[in-house]
């Protein structure tokens, strides 16, 4: 088949979806569009809700399009980060139901697409859901693992279309597309749909206000932070006029102003607000910190002050508890979709992952966590043994085994040899009962 054939057949099947369908990847079915991108306003959000709302052919477009841009922001993009990473980075096992780790099998799925996965999986709580493609498989490796386009998603009737606003396409959760794709939603958020809205749409209108206001804080510097060229002329002539505009042009890039002589140029700053410019600081950063908040939990998850009011320490530090609790929710959501799907669509599909086997995250603060309150326990109880022999009186042995779970041996006294004097035997005896206390 000659080269020009090739392109025609290849631009057929991208429009009018007569190629065969790829079976371990739908996202290689979508279609030659790019998904443009609008000025996203209060008002295009607003959209995108009542878009994914109707009753009848419900879409995603809208809301994936301000998405989109919302990531793009700063601060966004740090929490999101720091949301994933409080995930990826935990160690994992494999174990059998005994909770024994199978060694051979943690190190399989210990790989980069792997890790992947489990963003695209967490990915899904931003976005209100997450397609991921697995892809051919090749020297046990998905090296082609990837998330498929959401704009292209109806989750009201699970299909993967070729265009943006088609009604019908590939139906992914059915075969022969099942075993190769993992489907991941996030909970309704009031029963209009069968997935959530995204923890991004609640972000993005907060994202929105700071990106118009940085727009406006930019003017607001323009006009106020940097001097404006003004030149007051008695000149008429338009020849002359243009002549003092060009040299105004080549002298800097700043505003400039050419008036006769009686005109007057004045700029008026709201009264009674303090420095105008202060108030586009205290706003951007009432929507930053909302924005901590909804994605990771507290407003202070990014940077964190120590000594700051309300920091606290150890346990009783909010941050971490707000922190910690995320880490529990996504770990959830990972191990339920591993074990759930993941596994099975890989048995499925060949790979010998044992049947008794199932994917958990390695609980290693838990446990220190518990260690470190154990021993804090059980210090007091060896205070209170030693507060009893000073008065005098002696712990049971029976019973601090109990309480500490710590073994116990007596005391080995040895006497001193004979004919030391007495006063030199009680020294001793202080030397040795001061090391042993």
């Amino acid at each position: 088949m000659g080269i020009i054939s090739a392109i025609k057949n290849f631009a057929s099947g991208a429009f009018t979806g007569e190629n065969k369908p790829p079976t371990k990847n739908v996202n290689n079915y979508r279609g030659l569009s790019q998904l443009q991108r609008f000025r996203v306003d209060i008002s295009y959000w607003r959209e995108g809700i009542n878009e994914l709302e109707r009753p009848y052919y419900p879409y995603r477009v809208k809301v994936q399009t301000v998405y989109k841009d919302t990531q793009i922001n700063g601060h966004v993009a740090a929490c999101l980060e720091r949301r994933y990473g409080l995930t990826l980075l935990r160690d994992f096992k494999l174990c059998d139901s005994t909770g024994k780790e199978n060694e051979e099998w943690t190190k399989y799925f210990q790989k980069t697409w792997f890790y992947q996965y489990m963003r695209h999986v967490i990915e899904a709580e931003m976005y209100g859901y997450s397609l991921v493609s697995l892809g051919d498989y090749i020297k046990d490796d998905f090296p082609k693992l990837t998330v498929c386009t959401r704009e292209n998603i109806s989750p009201d009737r699970e299909i993967y279309s070729k265009f943006p606003y088609t009604p019908s396409g590939l139906e992914f959760t059915k075969p022969p597309f099942d075993n190769w794709h993992i489907w991941v939603t996030s909970p309704s958020d009031n029963g209009i749909t069968p997935c959530g809205y995204g923890l991004l749409y609640k972000v993005a209108y907060y994202e929105i206000l700071v990106r118009n206001n940085m727009g406006n804080n930019a003017n607001y510097n323009q006009l106020f932070g940097q001097p404006i060229r003004w030149i007051k002329t008695a000149k008429g002539n338009e020849a002359e006029v243009a002549e003092l505009q060009q040299y105004l042009e080549n002298m800097a890039s700043q505003s400039y102003l050419i008036t006769d002589l009686t005109e007057e140029l004045n700029l008026v700053e709201t009264k009674g607000t303090g420095k105008g410019s202060d108030t586009y600081g205290a706003l951007e950063k009432r929507c930053l910190d909302t924005i901590s908040k909804l994605i990771l939990g507290h407003a202070n998850a990014l940077d964190e002050q120590s000594g700051k009011l309300g920091a606290g320490q150890g346990e009783d530090n909010p941050v971490r508890k707000a922190l910690e609790d995320i880490q529990v929710k996504d770990g959830r959501l990972v191990e339920a979709v591993t074990n759930g799907q993941l596994l099975v669509k890989l048995r499925n599909i060949g790979i010998p992952v044992p049947t008794d086997l199932y994917f958990e995250f390695k609980n290693d603060n838990e446990i220190e966590e518990y260690r470190r309150r154990q021993d804090e326990s059980n210090k007091v109880t060896a205070d209170i043994a030693q507060t009893m022999k000073n008065a005098g009186l002696k712990m049971d042995a029976k019973y601090f085994e109990e309480r500490t779970g710590i073994k116990t041996t007596e005391v080995e006294v040895i006497a001193p040899p004979k004919g030391m004097g007495k006063q030199v035997q009680d020294k001793l005896k202080k030397i040795y009962n001061k090391h042993n206390h």
